[in-house]
């Protein structure tokens, strides 16, 4: 039995429909793949994103790696955001920061030169949170649900407009 051109041509059709389909399910599962590993400097100015584009919330992230010797200045973590650097906020669990820890959080009013600097390389779970979109406060523990428990009670707490942020 012979087989007409218009078949060929519709075998040739399905398969190329089936390698789109294909192609899809690949890239979304690679796209899924953080290529850029979970490093801080990465993932600090995404979760800052986030919750400044919601105005509202937390955004957390788990195993985030502080590279040895790095600096994460305020200016940087801001990124795009329009939060100003003086509303940004930072508290540490004490078992990663302080003197002769992993981690030194800076001191006095944050400003756009504020930076943490990593004296040891470590991984840390990270919680970013605003309660009304111009004061924030970004959580450092070794926990992931305290983290996220101590933004949770920076939102809640009538405190959050004087950047009450802490770990304590």
């Amino acid at each position: 039995m012979r087989r007409g051109q218009a078949f060929d041509t519709m075998m040739l059709v399905i398969s190329v429909i089936v390698a789109v389909a294909i192609l899809g399910i690949l890239l979304g599962f690679i796209g899924g793949i953080n290529l850029f590993g979970s490093t801080a400097d990465y993932i600090m100015p995404q979760l800052l994103k986030k919750v400044s584009q919601s105005g509202y919330g937390v955004e957390s992230a788990s195993s985030v790696e502080f590279k040895i010797d790095s600096k994460l200045y305020w200016k940087n973590i801001i990124g795009e955001t329009s939060v100003d650097p003086a509303n940004l906020f930072a508290a540490c669990d004490s078992n990663i920061c302080g003197s002769g820890k992993s981690l030194t959080l800076p001191t006095g009013n944050p400003s756009e030169s504020s930076k943490i600097t990593v004296n040891k390389g470590v991984k840390a779970n990270i919680a970013i949170c605003t309660a009304d979109g111009v004061t924030y406060c970004m959580i450092i523990h070794a926990s992931k649900k305290t983290a996220s428990d101590k933004c949770d009670a920076f939102i809640t707490a009538s405190t959050h407009l004087q950047g009450q942020c802490t770990v304590s």
